[in-house]
């Protein structure tokens, strides 16, 4: 409830320094969006339930467990914070922000960040350690889960947020991209 009645007083201080960057009140600040970094580490301490990423759990996967586990209803509130409208992979400037506020150790939040750039004219997925020349090989916002193991060990794996892996080797079952009762994709974006 803290953070929840604090997302729209950080909201406007972000808003009233952009009025002010752009009317060229304050271009001796650092460019806005370090200023928003600066914000939001500040304004947002560590939350209660601290933990960190299990070595093979998917970024994504990582922010809703932690979010639920905070008593936050799924990650919109975290993409609204980093001035996000809708959800997309996370960017280098976020890996303080969700180290610091859910306790987790730097150098895993980096190996789980699924970064994208165009290299000689193609678009390259860099995840997991792995580079992915084609991008319909990934997955990192089309969740698949395997139920099973979700229910066993409280996570989303990464090596879910490939296109190639269907089944789960540990259960041997088909991964699901959809709810059985209702059919509806799954979402990250989701309680």
């Amino acid at each position: 409830d803290v953070y929840k009645r604090q997302v729209p007083f950080l909201q406007e201080k972000v808003i009233l320094i952009k009025r002010a960057w752009r009317m060229g009140i304050c271009k001796c600040l650092a460019p806005i969006h370090t200023v928003q970094m600066y914000l939001r580490m500040i304004d947002f301490p560590p939350l209660p339930f601290q933990d960190n990423l299990h070595a093979d759990e998917s970024l994504m996967g990582f922010v809703l467990r932690m979010s639920n586990r905070n008593g936050i209803s799924g990650i919109h509130w975290l993409y609204r914070q980093l001035g996000r409208d809708k959800l997309n992979r996370f960017k280098e400037e976020d890996k303080r922000v969700i180290a610091g506020l859910f306790g987790a150790e730097m150098s895993r939040v980096n190996s789980a960040m699924v970064r994208s750039r165009r290299i000689d004219g193609l678009n390259v997925y860099e995840m997991h350690g792995h580079r992915i020349n084609k991008p319909y090989l990934a997955r990192p916002l089309r969740p698949q889960l395997c139920p099973a193991c979700v229910s066993e060990n409280g996570y989303a794996r990464s090596l879910w947020d490939f296109s190639l892996v269907c089944a789960c080797p540990w259960h041997n079952c088909t991964l699901i991209d959809a709810c059985p009762a209702c059919l509806r994709k799954i979402q990250w974006m989701r309680p």
